[in-house]
């Protein structure tokens, strides 16, 4: 159903239509927080021909991401499992729109953690054989300062909390810089950096490569 809706049939960078549909909606949600932040959409790169006169919001984007999903997803269970969340307000959903102040924000850092929480739930389901894998993203290879010393230094946290793992603030920065584009945002957002700082490595950060890795229950 989906390849109806666009002209190109093969992905570039997915394997399957699911992957296509995580990776639209990212792209939306970080274009939305990029126009939040200096009124207009990733001005580099988009001709005034293709901007608009009253921005979309981020009601709009989320009003639009489960009519997607309710309509055009192929994968009926993946379809009931977002709808039950989303209508269930899990991970933050329904405190998007809270308030007026970061709605932005917290609905990037909302769909983060949807697709984290899918992630997890596919892993649970499907244990790899072998060694174990820890499906949590942004992966510490691309973005170490995403993840909080504790983790980083071994101790266990608590994984039925997906914000417990990571700096909010430089997973923000990272999901705008990888969607967006770094040179779209970074005059108008503080993007942390994606390797480790002097003060991560005062924070014993340093040289270390050891992850927890989670048992999902």
């Amino acid at each position: 159903r989906w390849s109806g809706l666009f002209a190109r049939r093969k992905h570039i960078f997915c394997k399957d239509e699911t992957c296509a549909v995580w990776q639209l909606f990212h792209v939306m949600a970080g274009s939305v927080a990029a126009e939040a932040l200096h009124g207009r959409l990733v001005p580099q790169h988009v001709s005034t021909a293709l901007q608009w006169n009253t921005p979309p919001t981020p009601a709009e984007a989320m009003s639009f991401f489960r009519e997607a999903v309710d309509h055009f997803l192929f994968c009926d269970f993946c379809r009931d499992h977002f709808l039950r969340a989303y209508d269930g307000c899990e991970f933050g959903r329904c405190a998007v729109l809270s308030s007026e102040h970061d709605q932005a924000k917290r609905l990037v850092l909302w769909l983060w953690r949807m697709h984290n929480a899918v992630s997890l739930r596919v892993l649970r389901e499907h244990p790899p054989h072998g060694k174990a894998i820890d499906r949590r993203w942004p992966a510490y290879r691309d973005c170490p300062g995403c993840w909080t010393p504790s983790v980083v230094n071994g101790e266990v946290l608590d994984e039925e909390n997906l914000d417990s793992a990571f700096d909010l603030d430089r997973v923000y920065g990272f999901l705008l810089s990888s969607y967006v584009g770094r040179e779209n945002v970074e005059k108008h957002l503080p993007l942390q950096s994606k390797v480790l700082t002097d003060a991560d490595a005062e924070r014993g950060l340093l040289g270390s490569t050891h992850l927890q890795i989670f048992q999902i229950a």
